[in-house]
């Protein structure tokens, strides 16, 4: 029948083309595109669950006025971070139906759940379809309207800060019932039975045995979680809640631009291998800088004024507040950056420090003092325990010393006994294209030294300084190209995390293009470098 429709279609209707039967599809259809109307449409037969399915979705944006820009928002935000499309991706309807969860969550409800709908469904409405219970009312009138008044700004951000704390893995997304369903302690058999698990479980509202969400991959998982959290930092800041008096793009426009390649990428995790977290850091330390050849620098900081009021961040990105615990200062010190630094401490006496979290690449020109050539530093947070974790404080770390011998101390620094640390940032600079033929290089490098066996042979020392011979090598190749005093081909920020035990990397300046490349040559080699220097 699909055959003789897309026939139909091919022969007999104007304007359509790229004609395609879909046999395979869980709902077998015929895919086609309108030429003037610039539309893409399926046809599907017998296919009555899918028309509830409609008139649930009407229902609900009938039932209350901001869940259709809601959920266009969120589409349009999933769009323009590639987490929406065909194959391991998120479509519509899933996004839909994750928003429309949402909203049944929230305290007081926006939205009934789907079991409390089939309760008030009449006489007229009571539907079964393929075994499946289709009740619901027809007319949103009948309903009572939320109690819940909280403005579309606050929904928006709420719905970011929910789905990337979600357990998207060990529990079932329920829209019948309203509530995350634990997953380990098994299911009732009516939302089990068929039911295919993966990364991502979203259960359809009347086809319990449906996954929306089956065919997304753990990469888009993660991909989507760590972007909600992206949004939900940015959607606590000045820039998402206030106009900009200096013309820079403020509110919803940030959110709803589409993002770069690079900047997708510096929202993908590296995951790292399992070690004591000072270990790693000054392992990593030593790989950016003696086998990469990275130069090494401080990031900015500034004192946090209180004063701003309703006042821009610096390039309208939110802040991320440290503070640093004076009592270890002399009185007269602690004095005189009083005077300097009127209203820039909190009601605790706690001096506040500022890393501003995401500046572009000319702030960090215009306001790192580091040189090429200069002693690198990590910016460091640390938690302390005793009167300052429970005081919430958070102490600023610097490394000072130079040396490789310094990274090492610099990333193992302790202020306070029981001092753990939760995560490290570094400003790296690169001036040539070390990850390019580095396999030949490395190759031809053993064949001249007569070394076997494959990159991670030999001790971790040993491994170290055939990486930064290999550099060396390949900096020397391209020295006839790039003079020293030319700018450097990329700039970026590495940020490590003891909780996720893993790296993200994110561009500052790379006029060329080239961060993708980089990217994808850090995925591989990081972790195994970090093995090798490990051992």
């Amino acid at each position: 029948m699909l055959e003789l429709v897309g026939s139909i279609l091919r022969g007999c209707v104007p304007g359509v083309y790229r004609v395609q039967t879909v046999p395979s599809a869980r709902r077998p259809v015929v895919k086609f595109c309108h030429r003037p109307s610039g539309l893409h449409g399926d046809i599907s037969l017998s296919n009555r669950l899918a028309l509830h399915n409609s008139r649930f979705l009407s229902l609900c944006s009938e039932l209350d006025e901001r869940v259709r820009p809601l959920v266009y928002t969120v589409r349009c935000w999933a769009q323009g971070r590639g987490l929406s499309g065909s194959g391991p991706l998120l479509n519509n309807y899933a996004l839909t139906l994750l928003v429309i969860y949402f909203l049944q969550t929230r305290n007081p409800p926006v939205l009934p759940t789907v079991t409390q709908l089939t309760q008030k469904a009449g006489e007229g409405e009571q539907v079964e379809v393929d075994g499946w219970d289709c009740s619901f009312p027809r007319d949103a009138s009948r309903l009572e309207p939320s109690t819940n008044k909280e403005p579309l700004s606050s929904l928006l951000a709420q719905f970011f800060s929910c789905v990337s704390c979600l357990d998207l893995r060990g529990s079932l997304l329920s829209l019948r019932e309203g509530q995350a369903l634990p997953i380990a302690g098994g299911l009732p058999s009516n939302l089990w039975e068929g039911l295919r698990l993966g990364p991502m479980n979203l259960q359809d509202p009347f086809d319990l045995s449906h996954n929306v969400a089956a065919n997304v991959t753990t990469r888009v998982v993660g991909r989507l979680q760590n972007c909600c959290r992206a949004a939900a930092n940015y959607c606590r800041s000045l820039q998402y809640q206030h106009r900009s008096s200096r013309g820079r793009d403020w509110g919803l426009l940030p959110l709803l631009q589409p993002s770069s390649p690079s900047s997708l990428l510096s929202e993908t995790p590296i995951p790292l291998p399992t070690a004591p977290f000072t270990q790693l850091t000054a392992a990593l330390v030593q790989v950016l800088r003696e086998a990469l050849g990275c130069h090494i620098e401080q990031g900015t900081k500034r004192l946090r004024s209180e004063g701003g009021g309703t006042g821009d961040s610096p390039r309208g990105e939110s802040c991320k507040r440290l503070k640093l615990d004076g009592q270890n200062k002399g009185s007269e010190e602690r004095a005189q950056e009083q005077k300097g630094c009127a209203g820039d401490h909190s009601e605790d006496g706690v001096e506040e420090m500022v890393i501003e979290g995401g500046e572009m690449a000319q702030d960090w020109a215009m306001q790192s003092p580091g040189e090429p050539g200069e002693p690198p530093l990590t910016t460091a947070k640390l938690l302390a325990t005793g009167e300052e974790e429970q005081s919430g404080h958070t102490v600023l770390a610097e490394q000072g010393p130079k040396g490789p011998r310094a990274a090492q101390e610099g990333s193992e620094v302790e202020t306070r006994k029981g001092a753990s640390l939760s995560s490290v940032s570094w400003r790296c600079t690169l001036w040539h294209r070390v990850w390019q033929g580095r396999r030949r290089a490395r190759r031809c490098l053993r064949q001249q030294t007569k070394e076997g066996g494959g990159g991670g042979a030999g001790t971790g020392v040993e491994w170290l300084a055939t990486e930064a011979r290999v550099t060396q090598e390949l900096r020397a190749l391209s020295s006839a190209e790039q003079r020293p005093d030319t700018e450097p081909l990329l700039t970026f920020v590495v940020s490590v995390s003891q909780a996720d035990q893993a790296l993200t990397v994110t561009p500052l300046q790379d006029s060329q293009g080239l961060f993708p490349d980089l990217h994808h040559f850090l995925q591989v080699f990081l972790p195994q470098a970090l093995r090798n220097l490990l051992k």
